[in-house]
């Protein structure tokens, strides 16, 4: 049997309405922004380009009023190029993000975006004034269970991980104003080469004096550090997922089991508000997930801290487990540990496992994954609006507003100009051809719906109720030109697919 070529267009229009006022506490407003990545795989390989679980994708903004997320909008789509780790400015008006050189094309394959080229990159939270600020090369290192990214202290420079052959040891820095681009670091660990150890997590403070990281593969470190310290990471403690503060003096980590958040105050420092030393006091299911009716896992992979705020912790929760279990989904979930709220920030939900019956999932034999599509949005960053007098200050653990030590300048009063306008959004539709013939059309957007084929006069070839991935026969579709389309609540996506023989 010859193969059928498919070619795939997609757009999807998303209207939604923005606010944002200013409440202290666990009731915050604010806004968040995390990658959409998906994950789906056949026993013939990738549906789609990049469908491996990799924390790349589509930019999510979420806005926050009263401590829930009352808007979704969807700022750059990976149609224009997979976007890996994104962080907010200070001020909360600005994004920062790796853009790669690669999108979705047609099938499992990938088509070249970005003039060919991996990119750190800033937008405004409108998800207008897209700059590419420099080319870092290589495309960054990703795993999936993440692996470094970037950050954005208070200032004009953006500090970023770039390749250095098959490892990320080197820390640069790039300036939003003039493009100037600065190699800081070739870090090395306890006086030996990074050789092929990696870094799995970075973040910075504010003042960009101190370091978090958590670096794997050859030599190990889990903490947080002086920076940048003679170019050498201080510590191989125990432990996973190290992430330091807005201010720098709280670090977030795991101890051993991925549940437990474990915190600590930064050595040496004094006066501020000391986290619990039990290892439950902040446990994601059993002292997080009381604080809020949104359902989440009990997981989690990948921490972070709120751009502006020493309250709330950023975890990247699994709905089946940590590390490669998160490939079956995941939620961007707002943890404050010293008032005791959850905030679950994307809405994935829980996808059912592909069945297996050699891993105890009885069904049909889909153990090298029969093309299911599992959303999920990782840790990410957040902006808490702490009211016009706190524009460009942070919080501290006792609800205190500081300003960053070094930092002298101002934030622009957000204005309708900022704020998200109707954008395309990443939900994808694909298809595929697997080695019968048959067609599988694969949609991201969540919820049961319809699929419908229609030729160019209008008239329905095939049509099918859906909530998952559709198969169309092989043999069903005469050669020609066909209107895909798919529908679910107000949601729609549509595309044309050439079918030959």
């Amino acid at each position: 049997m010859e193969k059928k070529h498919i070619s795939i267009a997609l757009v999807l229009i998303l209207a939604a309405f923005f606010c944002s006022n200013a409440i202290d506490g666990k009731i915050i407003n604010g806004r968040a922004v995390s990658v959409q990545w998906l994950y789906s795989q056949t026993s013939w390989g990738g549906t789609f380009c990049h469908s491996n679980g990799e924390w790349c994708g589509s930019i999510d903004l979420f806005t926050i009023s009263g401590g829930k997320v009352t808007r979704t909008d969807t700022l750059c789509s990976r149609s224009k190029g997979y976007c890996y780790s994104p962080v907010f400015n200070l001020c909360g008006n600005k994004i920062a993000f790796y853009r790669l050189a690669k999108a979705p094309g047609s099938g499992s394959s990938c088509t070249s975006v970005n003039g060919g080229k991996n990119t750190v990159s800033i937008m405004d939270i409108s998800g207008n004034n897209v700059a590419n600020l420099c080319d870092v090369g290589t495309e960054p290192l990703m795993y999936n269970d993440g692996a470094g990214g970037l950050d954005w202290p208070a200032g004009d420079w953006i500090y970023y991980l770039k390749r250095n052959g098959s490892t990320n040891n080197q820390i640069w820095k790039v300036n939003v104003t003039n493009n100037q681009n600065v190699q800081v670091c070739t870090m090395t660990l306890e006086g030996q080469s990074f050789g092929s150890a990696y870094f799995r997590r970075f973040s910075l403070s504010l003042a960009a004096d101190r370091i978090g990281a958590q670096i794997i593969g050859g030599v190990s470190g889990n903490d947080v550090c002086e920076f940048p310290n003679g170019c050498s990471f201080c510590s191989s403690s125990g432990n996973c997922n190290a992430a330091i503060s807005a201010s720098g003096n709280y670090k977030a980590s795991f101890e051993g089991d991925h549940s437990r958040l474990i915190l600590s105050v930064f050595p040496g420092v004094s006066g501020i508000t000391v986290p619990a030393e039990n290892a439950d006091a902040y446990k994601i299911d059993t002292k997080f997930q009381p604080t809020t009716t949104d359902k989440f896992g009990a997981d989690v992979e990948g921490l972070g801290w709120a751009c502006n705020s020493d309250k709330w912790v950023l975890q990247h929760v699994g709905w089946y487990g940590h590390a490669d279990m998160l490939s079956w989904g995941s939620e961007q979930v707002a943890t404050n540990w010293v008032d005791f709220a959850a905030i679950r920030i994307s809405n994935n939900g829980k996808t059912t496992q592909e069945t297996c019956p050699a891993e105890g999932r009885p069904g049909a034999d889909c153990c090298g994954g029969c093309g299911k599509i599992f959303p999920g949005n990782e840790q990410g960053d957040l902006w808490v609006d702490g009211g016009a007098s706190n524009m460009g200050k942070y919080e501290d653990a006792s609800g205190v507003w500081h300003s960053v030590p070094g930092w002298t300048g101002m934030c622009p009063p957000t204005s309708v100009a900022d704020m998200p306008a109707v954008k395309d959004a990443p939900r994808m539709l694909s298809a595929s051809v697997d080695n019968k013939g048959s067609i599988r059309i694969f949609s991201s957007v969540p919820g049961r719906g319809t699929v419908r084929i229609m030729d160019l006069r209008g008239l329905t070839a095939y049509s099918a109720a859906s909530e998952g991935p559709v198969t169309v026969p092989a043999g069903t579709l005469k050669p020609g030109v066909y209107l895909v389309k798919g529908e679910s609540g107000k949601s729609a996506v549509s595309t044309r697919i050439t079918v030959s023989y």
